[in-house]
């Protein structure tokens, strides 16, 4: 009996460890990949003139940069400790994506109710409360299916700020160069990057972007050349962040079953807490936005204008 259990939590550790490294193989050289796709954006962006100490250049591309900032927030939640980004369209109006201001059961899995403390913060400082109005209806479930909300300001930011328009064109084409502002991870300032469509689904319509998507950037607006906004970043590259996932939950079961300690130090639940950061910070260098369609449909159904 107890050379039956040796055997079987051997055979069990020995999968376990080669599952572990399999995935850590793979972890680490996704994030070098993503160090590599961060240092060629700071290089496009650093380099205004390519001529050192030259003054910064007064390009098409500097000026869609601040029309960008200009008009990017972030959306807060306190109860639901959530924040991401949106940007500022017609008059007193917020755009950002559902999964920003929804609230999630207790499996993560965000629900067609929303928080009612959002709260808008501008580049200045200012925070003024904001309220949702595309509220999904058992008729109308297109916020939640294109991950889409639009909020309305309490008041005007004291601060002049442009608003944002619409695209109207089709879908861009591959190779196309965007760029978009927000409020990434745990960085102290607004962050601004640029990137390029890489890849487009036309029904139901998402935007594949190569550029550096990280959580809190879902909201952010993405602006063509023209500075007009072709779509809303919903989500990063999900496939690294499935497998570790998949990895945490494998780490809890085995916890659950077996109760292994090194000098009191439990070192499954250590490795959770290092996959779990991983979870939050690592970026492939790819993401999706879905069109600005599909919220520029709505405010025009409900009366709403956006431009």
């Amino acid at each position: 009996m107890i050379l039956s259990l040796y055997v079987g939590r051997t055979a069990w550790m020995t999968a376990m460890k080669k599952s572990v490294s399999n995935r850590v193989v793979l972890v680490f050289l996704t994030i070098i990949a993503s160090a590599c796709t961060s240092q060629h954006q700071l290089a496009v962006s650093s380099e205004p003139s390519g001529v050192p100490g030259a003054r910064p250049s007064t390009s098409p591309t500097l000026s869609l940069y601040r029309a960008s900032r200009d008009a990017t927030v972030q959306v807060i939640s306190a109860k639901g400790g959530s924040r991401g980004s949106g940007f500022l369209f017609g008059a007193g109006y917020v755009g950002t994506a559902f999964h920003v201001v929804g609230v999630k059961d207790d499996n993560g899995t965000v629900t067609e109710a929303v928080h009612d403390d959002l709260r808008v913060r501008f580049a200045t400082g200012e925070e003024i409360p904001a309220t949702c109005i595309s509220i999904p209806r058992s008729d109308e479930k297109d916020p939640v299916k294109f991950d889409f909300a639009i909020l309305r300001l309490s008041a005007r930011p004291k601060a002049l700020v442009v608003p944002l328009t619409f695209a109207h064109s089709p879908l861009p084409d591959i190779g196309d160069l965007v760029l978009f502002s927000g409020y990434p991870l745990d960085v102290p300032m607004m962050v601004s990057h640029q990137g390029l469509i890489s890849g487009w689904i036309a029904e139901p319509g998402l935007l594949a972007l190569q550029a550096p998507i990280n959580k809190g950037n879902s909201g952010g607006a993405v602006l063509n050349q023209d500075g007009q906004v072709i779509g809303i970043i919903t989500l990063r590259e999900g496939g690294i962040a499935k497998g570790l996932e998949e990895l945490r939950s494998a780490i809890k079961s085995g916890n659950e079953t077996v109760f292994t300690r090194i000098n009191g130090v439990d070192p499954l639940a250590g490795f959770a807490a290092i996959v779990d950061t991983l979870n939050k910070y690592i970026s492939t260098g790819i993401g999706y936005a879905r069109p600005i369609r599909y919220l520029a449909t709505y405010a025009r159904r409900h009366g709403i204008t956006s431009q």
